[in-house]
């Protein structure tokens, strides 16, 4: 039986035969006209074309990018998710327990249904590009999830949070332990920290408070107020808290002497779509302040305090250019 949740490899392929046009500049006025029209067939079109994204985050230049490297990732992944939510089924039903449903309140304290729980406990909280949620755990610690961001919630069995990929805020913690990968974050109770993952890659910041670290070669290291330590796998370094970087949290996307290049890296996570740029603008410097719900007016204000244009094809593939 045909998965619902995977795109078909015809969809996928014709997701980055469009890429490659658009970096080879093989698209004119009828071409751009052509992908928007097939942008907008359907939500599956959308879907691929940000999951295509997705599956090669880092890239800078479509001519990099293998074909076959990006399907097989987009498959692995959607196949996981797909793996997950089966073998959740699976064990709700040979435990007796069924579905439940999990109640959160927000920070207003209004009552918001969550996903169904399989079983007793697990639950995804996720967000999408530019979303952010803002909850009130069991333990009546503050979470922020930031965008793009999976988070397994489970009060009743330690680690009680899993981040699977994304950033999370915690203040005024509980104590509840956090895994992201196969670290283990212990924070004191009353402290405020955030928490980034990508694959091995792993920011933690502390703001007050302390958190005890487990690292994944099991050694023990303790962070305390105004530290943050970066791991990379087992490597790990530890600096001074860089409170720029924690402006998400305020809905805003802060650059501090920042190159293009690394603020358009961050900028991506809030974006559906593809927002690339040429090496040429990538080392220019700004700082600045800008409002995370409106990515295009953070572009449009870019393309005004620095010597860059904008190829915009449409409002879900734009590429920075020197101007």
């Amino acid at each position: 039986m045909t998965n619902p949740n995977i795109p078909t490899r015809k969809l996928v392929t014709e997701a980055i035969h469009w890429q490659v046009k658009f970096e080879a500049g093989d698209v004119d006025a009828v071409g751009q006209l052509a992908f928007t029209h097939w942008l907008s067939q359907s939500p599956e079109h959308a879907l691929v074309w940000e999951q295509l994204k997705q599956a090669n985050r880092h890239f800078s230049s479509i001519s990099h990018l293998n074909s076959q490297k990006a399907l097989h990732s987009l498959s692995r992944a959607e196949q996981r998710l797909h793996q997950k939510r089966r073998t959740l089924k699976t064990l709700a039903a040979l435990s007796g327990f069924g579905t439940t449903l999990w109640l959160t309140r927000d920070i207003s304290g209004v009552a918001q249904t969550g996903r169904y729980l399989y079983g007793k406990t697990m639950v995804d909280i996720r967000t999408t590009a530019g979303e952010q949620k803002r909850l009130v755990l069991d333990d009546n610690s503050q979470l922020i999830l930031n965008t793009q961001s999976a988070l397994d919630v489970n009060f009743n069995s330690q680690p009680a949070l899993i981040l699977h990929y994304g950033e999370l805020s915690i203040a005024n913690s509980g104590g509840a332990q956090v895994r992201a990968g196969a670290h283990l974050f212990t924070p004191t109770s009353g402290s405020e920290f955030t928490l980034y993952r990508e694959d091995s890659h792993c920011v933690l910041q502390v703001i007050t408070g302390q958190v005890q670290c487990i690292f994944s070669n099991k050694k023990e290291h303790q962070v305390n107020a105004g530290q943050k330590i970066q791991l990379q796998g087992i490597q790990m370094l530890q600096t001074a808290l860089t409170p720029f970087h924690l402006s998400w949290r305020q809905g805003l996307l802060t650059a501090e002497r920042t190159a293009l290049g690394d603020f358009l890296r961050q900028l991506t996570r809030y974006r559906a779509g593809y927002l690339g740029y040429a090496d040429e603008v990538a080392h220019l410097t700004f700082s600045g302040s800008f409002p995370i719900a409106n990515t295009d007016a953070i572009i449009n204000n870019l393309c005004q305090i620095l010597p860059i244009r904008q190829h915009r094809v449409s409002q879900y593939w734009v590429r920075l250019m020197p101007a």
